[in-house]
């Protein structure tokens, strides 16, 4: 609370949303205590800081004083989210999701971009800034289009039948076809590509 007319009659008001009172003998609303940036609360004659809420992984907030979550901007398409955790204050702490690269090449901008990585390749860690840090399919595996991918074994293996002869395919038509019959696609089994071939 603080005394809305200080000197007169003594008229006490709770401290507004978005802010806290702890303490007696406030006399203007200015004594309340902001809920500092990245967090939130909905809740006027709030007494301690353990009401302001902090923004939810994949939003931030750039200002105090914030009265409800929809005050906390969403991030960019494609970052934020658990990975970043919560309470963020400013855009550049939003990081692109795992399968995505910032493509302007940092984090450190006002304007995240994320896009998936290219086929053929996928990203298994959060917050890359380079397209060059998207791995590629391993042999006898591909990635067609620009599904964002995590993981090594999210590549579709080539059919069976078929083998890679290299790294990094963006199609099933580059899976080539055994040169014998009966043969199986899997993962290498040997030191050359036809060695899948058995």
């Amino acid at each position: 609370y603080y005394d809305a007319d200080a000197g007169a009659a003594v008229e006490c008001v709770l401290c507004p949303a978005g802010t806290w009172g702890s303490g007696i003998g406030k006399d203007s609303v200015e004594q309340c205590t902001s809920c500092p940036q990245g967090k939130y609360s909905s809740l006027p004659g709030a007494t301690s800081a353990a009401t302001c809420t902090e923004c939810p992984a994949g939003r931030y907030g750039t200002e105090d004083r914030r009265t409800s979550m929809a005050e906390c901007v969403a991030c960019p398409p494609f970052s934020g989210g658990d990975h970043d955790g919560s309470g963020l204050t400013a855009i550049e702490q939003c990081t692109c999701r795992a399968g995505y690269y910032d493509e302007d090449g940092s984090n450190l901008n006002p304007s995240v971009s994320c896009v998936s990585c290219p086929p053929g390749h996928y990203g298994s860690r959060t917050g890359e800034i380079d397209r060059g840090n998207c791995t590629a399919c391993p042999l006898g595996r591909f990635k067609e289009g620009l599904t964002p991918i995590t993981r090594a074994s999210d590549c579709t293996a080539c059919a069976i039948g078929t083998y890679a002869g290299a790294a990094g395919l963006t199609a099933r038509s580059q899976c080539r076809t055994c040169p014998a019959a009966g043969a199986r696609g899997a993962e290498p089994r040997g030191p050359s590509p036809v060695s899948q071939c058995e």
